[in-house]
């Protein structure tokens, strides 16, 4: 497991990549934005992702526990992430791991579409 870290200059925000590395190979991975609002410092998950033909063996929830892990060294406060309410898989592991589902409401402007 390692992770990389982009500085967000002015703005007192941090990206990190967190890798799950299996015998050199990249099998699973998230990102984390560390910020500080006005009252904690958070630690957004994103991204989570493990490789198809590793998954189902224990390697999401690993790389959702290193991102926790990794938060707690730099001082975070509180850790958040976003699942579609339909990913039934994903929030059965966010809850196993502690998560607790919230009332808060996200929005999104897509700008461009790729």
């Amino acid at each position: 497991m390692f992770a990389t870290k982009i500085t967000l200059g002015e703005y007192d925000c941090q990206h990190y990549r967190i890798y799950m590395v299996v015998d050199t190979a990249i099998v699973g991975s998230c990102s984390g934005l560390i910020y500080r609002n006005d009252k904690a410092k958070v630690m957004l998950v994103d991204d989570v992702f493990v490789q198809e033909e590793y998954r189902n063996k224990g390697y999401g929830r690993e790389v959702v526990r290193e991102a926790i892990q990794f938060a707690l060294t730099e001082g975070v406060d509180s850790v958040e992430l976003t699942v579609n309410e339909d990913n039934e898989i994903a929030r059965n592991l966010y809850n196993k791991l502690g998560f607790v589902e919230t009332t808060k409401k996200y929005c999104r402007r897509i700008l461009r579409v790729f």
